[in-house]
């Protein structure tokens, strides 16, 4: 009987023994798998929390045992700094808009002007002397400059001043003489039609007095350059099939505006004609800055 009880407590003690093994183990593999410390036996530390201990019994019949520790993930941030975060582009506020019913008054440079170098009271007082309105009506013009596109833009109620404002041909700036093209934009309530075989280099007085488009309003019409199209305005938001012309009838297209871009700078908005910087000439194959001559 004794021993048989000396046998139990042998296969106690090997089964306890056997067990620390295996909890070693997993131990082991969980510390090498999180990055914690290995097992360190009967560590004392007034620092450590009851948290941060775990005691494993070795033999359940001597009651020994063994203490380990686990290294916890810093809580604070780590030491490299964050890449700044790209700036919010600001939104630059468009002016209020026009009346819809003023007329808008075109002033595009024909030489080496560059309006955006001018500011806006000058050139409007500079336009103003030229065309000569009244002093009561001055107050009523607007005037802002497109940087873009290089045009400085007027606009008035007053179809008598629209049509002195529209028969400047030049601006006197510092004493120095600039050609300036000027032309009643079209309005708001308008659309555009072309219309392809009318003969070249009719002038827009003699080509307007002679076309007529059926239940609709003509405002303006005029030939494009020195070819046979012509491009007509209509009165609405329409565009007519069909208008006659010199009593010929010609089918008419919907005008779809294409992109100017100057071949001299490749700058987009504005054509070579009327280029603002005619001596910087890039390659029109690879974009690169030709030398000057």
């Amino acid at each position: 009987m004794e021993g048989r009880q000396v046998q139990m407590s042998w296969l106690r003690a090997l089964l306890g023994s056997k067990i620390n093994q295996v909890y070693r183990m997993i131990f082991l593999t969980v510390s090498d798998v999180h990055g914690m410390a290995s097992p360190v036996y009967a560590i004392e530390s007034a620092d450590m929390d009851a948290a941060d201990t775990n005691e494993y019994p070795v033999d359940p019949d001597d009651g020994s045992s063994f203490t380990a520790t686990r290294r916890r993930k810093p809580k604070t941030a780590t030491n490299f700094a964050r890449e700044p975060l790209p700036a919010k582009h600001k939104m630059t506020p468009r002016p209020p808009p026009l009346p819809v019913d003023n007329f808008k008054v075109i002033f595009r440079p024909r030489g080496c002007l560059r309006l955006s170098e001018w500011t806006h009271h000058v050139l409007a007082r500079a336009i103003c002397m030229t065309a000569g309105p009244p002093g009561e009506t001055v107050n009523n013009l607007v005037f802002f400059i497109q940087a873009e596109r290089n045009i400085a833009v007027a606009s008035t109620p007053d179809e008598t001043i629209a049509t002195k404002l529209q028969a400047v041909t030049a601006l006197n700036l510092r004493s120095q003489r600039y050609e300036m093209q000027a032309y009643v934009a079209a309005p708001d309530n308008s659309c555009k039609g072309v219309i392809i075989g009318p003969e070249k280099n009719t002038s827009p007085t003699k080509f307007l007095d002679n076309i007529y488009a059926p239940d609709a309003e003509v405002l303006h019409a005029r030939m494009m350059r020195s070819t046979n199209m012509a491009l007509i305005t209509f009165s609405g938001l329409q565009v007519r099939r069909y208008v006659h012309c010199y009593r010929a009838e010609y089918r008419c297209y919907i005008h779809r505006p294409r992109k100017q871009v100057s071949t001299i700078c490749l700058a987009l908005r504005h054509r070579a004609d009327v280029c603002v910087t005619p001596t910087k000439r890039r390659c029109q194959a690879c974009g690169v800055e030709k030398p000057a001559p």
